[in-house]
Order: C-alpha cells, then structure tokens, then sequence
C-alpha cells in the first residue's frame, strides 16, 4: 500500500505492530484470550473470491502461543528471513497478544477499536477515524490495481498505452481521494500526484519506477509471487475496495476464531489494519522537476569480471535512491565504489559493488559463510567493535560451550584487518542472552566458528536438543508429523537446502532440522543409569541451584537418566557442565560423583 509507514513496520520488523491491549478509557469490556495470531495479510478479491496474501515469504501463516515461546522456532525463523527483518522484533511484539487477555467493547467495529486504542495509548496518528476508514480500502485498491495493470501488461494483455489511459480513469482518482484523508509528511498532494503522473508518462518511467518501486515490492511482499502472472491479472480492485469497507465496519469480535477451548485466533487483517494506523510517518515524496540521468549498479570482481547483469535506476532530479549488493557463491563483497544511497542528479552516476573469490589456500579463507547465514562459535571467541582486533575494541569474550548451547551469530557482512584476516560482521541472535542484539566482528577462521547448518548428508543422526526435535510433512517445517526426543537416532535420506538453511530428509519422507544444536551426526550414546559414589543432592534446575533432595553415602543412590544438559544456558561468560536429567530435575555427570551402571 502506499502508506510508507506499513512498509517499514513489515519490512523493517515492527512485524505485527504495536501491542494494543488494555483498557479503553477505563471503560469494562469482555474480554478474549488468544492461543494463535494469524499472521498480516493484504485481503484481495480474485473472480469474485476473497485471498488472503501474506506478508514474508518464509515467515508462518499462523503462529501459536507454543511457538511463540519456543527459542528454536525463532532461531530458525530468523535464518529464513532477509538481513534487514529483525524476528526478535516480531517476536516481542506477539507478547501482548499471547500473554494477556485482549479486551473488546462490545458492538465496536472494527477501525473504531484500532482507532481509539492508538489513541488510548496516546499515539500520534496520521488521520482521523473516520478518514482512517475511507483510506484503507483506497489503499487496496491501489495495489489490487498495481499487481493486475502490472501483470495485465507483463502477459501482453494490455499495452502501455492502454494501462496509461485506465491510470487516468481510474486510479488517478483514487489517489486523489486517498490525499484527502491522509495527511504526507513534507510533500503537498500536487506532488504527490505529480509523482504519479510522471511514472505513467513514458514507458520507461513506467517500467523503472512503477513496476520496481510499488509492483515489484507488493509482489514480494504480499506473497503474490505465488500466483500466477494470469491469477494476479485477474484481481478486482473494486471488489477489493468494497470488501474492505465491510471488513472495517465489522465488529472487531470478528476478527477472533474460536478454537474451541475457550481461546481465540486473531485475524491477522486486524494486525494489518493495526500497522496501517499506527504506524510511523509517511516518507516525503521528491518534487518532480525533470528526469535524472541514470544511476548505473554493477556487480564484477576485482579484475573487472562481471557476476551480474548492470542495473540501471531512473528518477526526477532530487529523488532519493537506494542500491543494494548481491550475494554470489564463492565470492564475498569487499568494497563498494560510488555512493550506494544518494539523489538523483543532472549527471550520471555509477555504484559499483565490487567482490573478491573466496580462497581455499594460504589465507585460510575456507567454507566463507554467505550474507545471512548463521554461524555457531566453537570456541571461545571475542566480539569487537572494528575487523582489526584489540583489547580496547573487544565487546565481549563469548566462551566456548557445549555443542547445544554455542553462541550464534548472523553474517550480516565482511571486513578485513589492517592485516589482512578476514573478518564477519555479526549480529549476535542468542535471543534469551543478555548479548542478544549486539553487532560486532568476529574471526572467520573456520576453527573458531561453522555453519549452524549440515551441508552434507549424514547417513544418520543423534537428537542432541534436550526438548527434542519434531518431524514436519514439508521442508518449511510445516504440518508437524512426530516428536524425536532427546538421544533418538534417525535415519537420513537426504539433506535439502531451504533458503539459507538445510534439512535432514528421513527414510519415511518427513523432513527435520540440520541445525548442528539440534542434532548431530552419526550416533551418540549416554548412560542409561547412573550410581552415586558417595553423597549426592538433586536439584530442580541444571545450574544446580535449588536443591530438592540429599541422599547420604550409604544410600547408593542410583538414578534413571532421562536426559541431559548443560549449566548456564545462555551466559556466555561461563562456560557449560554436563548435567544429567532425572525424574524432572538434575544431578551432576561428575564422573568423580556418579558412575555409570547397567
């Protein structure tokens, strides 16, 4: 939509929005608990049917009140995701949706309550109620009528002739509604509209900015990539438009399924219309006085070998611009020449992104992670603030742990020392640590840290995770099939990679994770029972803190092993002792302690 701020609220990762629960002005309302929150959609209307278009290609259509507190979803969910969408950021926003009871005044429709809840919580919004209710359906008009002008001229359809003069007729006039409701931050509507009217005046303008910067995104947005170029062709804007109207004058109970246990599932147009209305400020639209000339991105290698086919961007003088480097197998980005971000000029401009292969000789530069991948620390490493690394720039000494518990980073870039070492630029993704969210540098040596994921086809495997692993119909982990619990061994067809992630394909078809904290491979055997040697307590906790029981020398106790973990999780300033799970609690793997026994 055209709405900047839902944009960055879904793009960005404000994910669902702000959490909108509380009382309404003190007033008694009835209230829902939530098990489940759908996920945000863009409602659009095909052949006279409703479809539901997703936001994020990786990212679930439903998400549980499970899930939501479970660590490893969201660590695999973040590997799926491109750099720039933050889960931890979705995540926390889910928490007042899934830890308290939502309240709703009866009868209140549904733009009324998301209204008047951003005003509750003393939110700035960007129109009034009523304003906010005639431009959302306007705002899916306009992409309704994006995506199928777009795909309609893309199939041959249409020409651009003929989707210039619908412009005129029909979305022109939208627009000019929308700016009667919504007030754009720094730009009058006559520019607003004039921007419009300058992408529908040639072809090429038509081509470089209509189709990259509103079609282009929608489609990668919304999920409409999978349909076809004839299914988005058919997308009724009007239908879309009146669909929404009634969708808003709706009660917001509505938007809640009963799950029958007495929980509900929001509907995630709710969260949509939720983001739409509280999000931030719309970014200013440049004045259009005349075309540009070209920005010219190239993607090539230091000797000028070229990896990808030049873009050329195409604005008005003034218009703001935005580049972005690719990622290609066995190279990494080690520096960019020309401004990657700047304005539109009366001279051409040239952005060239420039690679170096990765080595495999003396520089040590083996198995490079790409951009976006995870990556575990092995041993003790340190993060620092630059790629040459010293006491001073060091943020953080992260020691080394126990295989289900090393430290995780996400690859976010590259760097290299004053001596040349090459380096990674991270994000530190431990999400239950008190480091989660630092950025930094760490070693790229491949002694120090691998990638969190298999990339070869282990004949076998060995559930490590302590609260196992589940089986899944499909390779998005989707339509759960089995639990696996802790110290199972399975079998293994193939390996399969999903986006920057892998999957273990079992002999009996159903796919599990890769992930090296989950499961390793071949075969990995613990004692079954275990015997103290003298004196020995049990504890409810794997740090071995709270003590439940004491079993004197004489006793001999002897135990049933469970399970096993390892102390201080998610500190990372210490390092991990063996524990082994017993009757709901832990006693020490000491061997000095306890034996094992048959």
């Amino acid at each position: 939509m055209h709405w900047q701020a839902l944009k960055r609220a879904l793009l960005v990762g404000l994910g669902f929005g702000i959490g909108l629960l509380g009382s309404l002005g003190g007033r008694a309302a009835p209230t829902y608990t939530l098990s489940e929150v759908e996920s945000p959609y863009i409602l659009m209307v095909e052949n006279g049917q409703e479809r539901k278009q997703f936001y994020h290609q990786a990212f679930p259509e439903i998400v549980t009140k499970a899930q939501y507190q479970d660590d490893q979803f969201w660590i695999d969910l973040q590997a799926q995701q491109p750099e720039e969408v933050d889960v931890d950021n979705m995540r926390q926003s889910l928490e007042p949706y899934l830890t308290d009871p939502l309240e709703i005044p009866t009868g209140q429709t549904l733009y009324s309550f998301v209204y008047q809840l951003g005003v509750a919580q003393g939110d700035e919004l960007p129109t009034s109620e009523e304003d906010m209710r005639q431009a959302l359906p306007l705002d899916a008009y306009n992409v309704a009528w994006c995506v199928s002008r777009v795909a309609q001229y893309q199939a041959g359809t249409r020409t651009f002739a003929e989707i210039a003069a619908d412009y005129q007729e029909t979305l022109r006039p939208s627009l000019e509604e929308i700016v009667q409701y919504v007030a754009l931050e720094g730009v009058s509507p006559e520019l607003f509209l004039a921007m419009y009217d300058y992408m529908f005046s040639t072809e090429q303008a038509f081509n470089s900015l209509y189709v990259t910067q509103f079609y282009d995104l929608y489609v990668a947005t919304y999920r409409f990539d999978t349909l076809s170029l004839k299914q988005r062709g058919e997308l009724n804007p009007t239908a879309t438009k009146k669909q929404w109207e009634q969708k808003m004058d709706q009660p917001m109970t509505t938007m809640l399924k009963p799950l029958g246990d007495g929980t509900y599932r929001l509907d995630g147009l709710a969260l949509t219309i939720m983001a739409f209305a509280l999000g931030e400020d719309v970014d200013p639209v440049p004045p259009v006085n005349e075309l540009g000339q070209p920005i010219t991105v190239r993607y090539q290698t230091e000797t000028g070998e070229t990896l990808a086919a030049d873009q050329t961007l195409v604005g008005p003088v003034g218009a703001s611009y935005q580049t972005t480097p690719k990622a290609f197998t066995g190279y990494w980005l080690s520096r960019t020449a020309g401004p990657a971000t700047g304005r539109f000029t009366a001279q051409p401009q040239t952005v060239t992104y420039v690679y170096t292969p990765v080595t495999t000789g003396g520089s040590g530069d083996q198995g490079v992670a790409a951009k976006g991948e995870v990556i575990l620390a092995t041993k003790k490493i340190g993060l620092y603030r630059q790629a040459t690394f010293t006491a001073k720039a060091r943020q953080q000494w992260y020691q080394a742990k126990a295989r289900v518990h090393q430290p995780m980073f996400v690859v976010t870039g590259y760097a290299r020392s004053t001596q040349g070492r090459l380096r990674y630029q991270v994000k530190d993704v431990n999400h239950r640590s008190r480091t989660a969210g630092k950025r930094g540098y760490v070693t790229a040596k491949t002694g120090y840290v691998t990638p969190t994921y298999y990339h070869r086809l282990a004949k076998s495997i060995t559930v490590i995770n302590p609260a196992g692993i589940n089986a899944y119909r499909h390779r998005n982990l989707t339509g759960k099939t089995a639990h696996y619990r802790q110290g199972q061994i399975l079998r293994v067809r193939r390996v399969e990679r999903h986006n920057l992630t892998t999957r273990f394909v079992l002999t009996n078809g159903r796919y599990v994770t890769a992930n090296k904290k989950l499961v390793t491979s071949g075969r990995v055997s613990r004692p079954t029972r275990v015997q103290a040697r003298g004196a020995v307590n049990r504890y409810a906790d794997v740090n071995l803190t709270r003590r439940v029981q004491h079993y004197p020398a004489a006793a001999r106790a002897r135990f049933t092993v469970r399970g096993y973990d390892y102390s201080d999780p998610h500190d990372f300033t210490r390092g991990s002792r063996l524990r082994y799970r017993v009757a709901g609690s832990y006693v020490t793997a000491n061997r000095q302690v306890v034996r094992p026994v048959k």
